[in-house]
């Protein structure tokens, strides 16, 4: 093996002898394939040890290793930060950006990319407040009398108990202690932020009388937690908005609430009908209203504040404000989805927002797109059907929920669905060949058409009729 490992030759050698042939390609991006290469050689060479002498000698002198350096050259080239296909079925999917963007919010991406009106006044030339364009939006469409916006939702509950707590108790139902995904838990930001947590109640059932009970001087302030990833059913109860609200204004403490995933309207057509509502929430009178602006809301990743001018506006001056304030992408696409949200009223689905598209998409139509792309990706996928299938909403939002949905099922030779999987995970983006994420469901692979875009229908055949191909 060592004699095999001195094969191996140097970057700097490899550099100098490949810098002429590669001229074209900038000399650090040349280096990092060099060495990438050389090192995933010397891991082959020690994981064989009794592989054939003189192999790795061999390797440079019939132009293996200058094949494997052109690939490992585009492959460094290309962004990792690459668009896919969800075929998932999950809507709001975090491993996949959550939300897509609106058409509107894409094209204002692009007119805010280079120069842009973020914290200036063009009728005085004076700088003004950054997110004041979506603050106006934002109070106009969910009742409160200020707003602000910060870079996520954690960020925004982190402000909000820094600002309100920090140093004094904060009061929350046993039962709300929730773990988000990523490792974010309640009592761990409370101990970062500095506020002193407070826990009263049981698991599943907390009364108004127990934050009575044990409010004191140092109590800073009253919180409620929206347990949007999971639910608490049968012998139950807690304490309405309204009763917090009434509760801390006796006592002269302020009431808030982290409701997460943000829906701002009631929509009794689609499966999460009863998903608390931002309006509902502030007209209960609460202090400040937290939630996130790429879920339910259908936005770019942000976290959101609502509430009391007086509140809002003393955290937006909290010192931590600026270390956590959004940036003019965000704060373009957020106002271009909340323009989308004005163009709807009462019930009615706001269309141009993806995920209430996907949510309203009927499962006909589902069905037709579905035996159409088994029809175009060919004789390969001989083995696809079309299926029903469930769908959800995903991103810890409207927990154990299932809707109905369309699936393409296929099946791979010898039960090698995740092998297939992975085929059309990596796709061939060079050569035209989208990444698409579907899942593996009983020996099967399943790609639900609910969150694929129409648009990407011809995508999905050319990708499936590819891997299946590829595996037969």
């Amino acid at each position: 093996m060592s004699s095999e490992l001195r094969d191996i030759p140097p970057v700097d050698r490899l550099l100098q002898q490949f810098a002429p042939e590669f001229a074209d390609a900038p000399r650090p991006l040349l280096r990092t394939a060099l060495r990438q290469l050389t090192d995933s050689l010397r891991s082959q060479v020690r994981s064989q040890p009794t592989a054939t002498a003189g192999s790795v000698k061999r390797r440079f002198e019939d132009g293996s290793f200058r094949r494997e350096l052109v690939a490992a050259l585009a492959d460094l080239a290309q962004p990792r930060h690459d668009r896919v296909i969800n075929a998932t079925g999950v809507l709001l999917h975090t491993g996949l950006g959550r939300a897509p963007l609106c058409d509107s919010a894409r094209a204002a991406l692009d007119r805010i990319a280079r120069y842009g009106l973020v914290e200036i006044d063009p009728s005085t030339g004076e700088r003004g407040r950054r997110e004041l364009f979506v603050r106006d939006l934002l109070c106009e469409l969910t009742g409160a009398e200020e707003a602000t916006v910060v870079n996520n939702n954690a960020a925004a509950v982190m402000l909000l108990l820094r600002g309100l707590a920090h140093g004094r108790d904060c009061i929350v139902s046993r039962g709300e202690l929730v773990e988000i995904g990523g490792g974010f838990r309640v009592p761990e930001v409370m101990s970062q932020s500095g506020a002193r947590l407070r826990e009263v109640g049981t698991t599943n059932r907390t009364r108004i009388a127990d934050y009575a009970a044990v409010i004191g001087p140092e109590t800073g302030l009253l919180l409620h937690v929206h347990t949007s990833n999971f639910r608490v059913v049968g012998f139950t109860e807690s304490p309405s908005l309204a009763e917090l609200v009434a509760l801390g204004r006796e006592r002269s403490i302020p009431a808030a609430s982290d409701l997460g995933s943000g829906c701002l309207r009631r929509f009794p057509q689609l499966p999460f009908h009863d998903e608390p509502v931002v309006s509902d929430a502030v007209a209960s009178g609460l202090d400040v209203v937290t939630f996130s602006g790429d879920k339910m809301l259908g936005g770019p990743q942000c976290g959101i504040l609502v509430g009391r001018k007086e509140v809002i506006l003393a955290l937006r001056r909290h010192p931590l404000f600026r270390a956590i304030r959004p940036d003019k992408l965000t704060l373009a696409a957020l106002e271009a989805t909340l323009l989308e949200w004005r163009k709807t009223d009462g019930a009615e689905l706001p269309l141009g927002i993806p995920f209430f598209a996907m949510m309203g998409a009927p499962l006909d139509r589902l069905r037709e797109r579905a035996a159409k792309i088994v029809a175009q990706a060919g004789p390969a996928a001989s083995s696809a059907v079309v299926v029903d299938s469930k769908a959800q909403v995903g991103s810890g939002s409207v927990p154990g929920r299932e809707f109905d949905s369309v699936a393409i099922a296929v099946g791979a030779p010898g039960g090698a669905s995740d092998e297939l999987a992975r085929r059309l995970r990596i796709g061939a983006p060079r050569d035209g060949i989208a990444r698409l994420f579907a899942r593996v469901h009983e020996g099967r692979v399943l790609l639900d058409l609910r969150t694929i875009f129409e648009s990407e229908d011809g995508e999905v055949a050319r990708a499936l009729g590819a891997a299946c191909g590829r595996s037969n």
